[in-house]
């Protein structure tokens, strides 16, 4: 979880300024290219022990070396496609715009600020993992479901902690603008 204000899944345009951004994503220690040069060296070692007994006369060692190393590189590419993920949270002054997807856009929803939910589910089994769910008038999503259980908590704090500023302000603004409203008034009066 970052809270930079960049974003790999394309952001749209569509709502107002944002005053603030979470960006919610895997933890992805291994780059391209690392996964790359392993995914050489890996093969480098492999078809070079398959080649040995390939000269010995064991040929078919040789084929099953190379279904191997494609499983190991398939692999590779799933985990690093699914280390792209990303989830953007968006605070705006009257409404949360949560953006998700794997390098592009898949998923948008938008919450007003005032309204929305934050709710963090416990493990249903032993072997599951709570859920943290936004919601307002049957529209609800997921989000954290890529952290750690503690992530997912401190996450879970943090949008309940901006919504409230969020609340605060929105409300703030509310009462400046009822003021203004009423000595209007009172100057047509007089």
């Amino acid at each position: 979880m970052s809270g930079s204000e960049g974003s790999a899944v394309g952001c749209s345009e569509g709502y107002k300024a944002v005053s603030r951004r979470l960006i919610v994503q895997p933890n992805g220690s291994l780059s391209w290219s690392q996964a790359c040069l392993f995914l050489g060296l890996v093969c480098v070692l492999s078809f070079g022990i398959a080649g040995v007994f390939l000269a010995m006369g064991y040929w078919m060692i040789f084929p099953f070396a190379g279904l191997e190393m494609l499983a190991l590189a398939l692999g590779l590419h799933v985990s690093m496609r699914a280390s792209r993920y990303r989830e953007v949270l968006s605070f705006g002054p009257e409404t949360l715009v949560v953006e998700a997807g794997t390098g592009n856009l898949e998923h948008r929803w938008e919450f007003p600020c005032l309204w929305v939910r934050v709710t963090l589910l416990p493990p249903s089994g032993a072997n599951s993992r709570s859920r943290l769910l936004l919601a307002c008038s049957g529209n609800e999503c997921e989000i954290g479901a890529c952290l750690t259980e503690a992530e997912r908590e401190s996450l879970a704090e943090r949008v309940r902690a901006l919504l409230a500023e969020q609340k605060k302000q929105v409300l703030t603004s509310g009462q400046q603008q009822q003021r203004e409203n009423w000595n209007a008034i009172q100057g047509l009066v007089e």
